[in-house]
């Protein structure tokens, strides 16, 4: 029996079943992200810090992914793959780097992808790439449930 197709986030309180050179991933399926133009490794953002870094989420059985919202810094490729498998992974989307500076959200309507396993990835710059939040939709809702908070910068050292 196919799953419902509703607008709930797929991802949401989901942690991911692997992951490789990524830091606070908890932090990207929580529903909370940094406000618009925060700075990217700030409080608010898992880092993948190398360009072989990557996090695979188990979404518990293939469903079909039309949609999808990301908070990420500017400077990087994002792209987002599927797979019913976890061997063979089908490209879903890429988001290209942008000229605006901070975590910004960016979505993506009228994917058709079909799989149980979404994996991240993000390549194009050497200091870390900043994520703030993942989600995904069988259905795009409305307005994505997200909430928003400052993030904060490390104390100096």
């Amino acid at each position: 029996m196919a799953e419902p197709c509703g607008e709930e986030n797929l991802l949401a309180g989901r942690q991911p079943v692997a992951w490789f050179d990524a830091f606070r991933p908890e932090l990207l399926t929580d529903g909370i992200a940094a406000l618009e133009g925060d700075p990217e490794l700030g409080s608010r953002s898992a880092v993948l810090a190398s360009e072989r870094a990557f996090l695979e989420y188990d979404l518990g059985a293939d469903r079909q992914v039309t949609a999808a919202l990301l908070q990420v810094g500017p400077r990087a490729r994002y792209a987002v793959e599927l797979s019913s498998d976890r061997q063979t992974w089908q490209p879903l989307f890429a988001l290209p780097p942008s000229g605006e500076q901070g975590l910004r959200v960016r979505a993506a309507r009228g994917l058709a992808g079909r799989g149980r396993y979404l994996r991240l990835s993000a390549t194009g710059q050497r200091e870390g790439h900043a994520v703030a939040e993942f989600q995904v939709f069988c259905r795009a809702p409305v307005a994505p449930p997200l909430e928003a908070h400052p993030a904060t910068l490390p104390a100096p050292s």
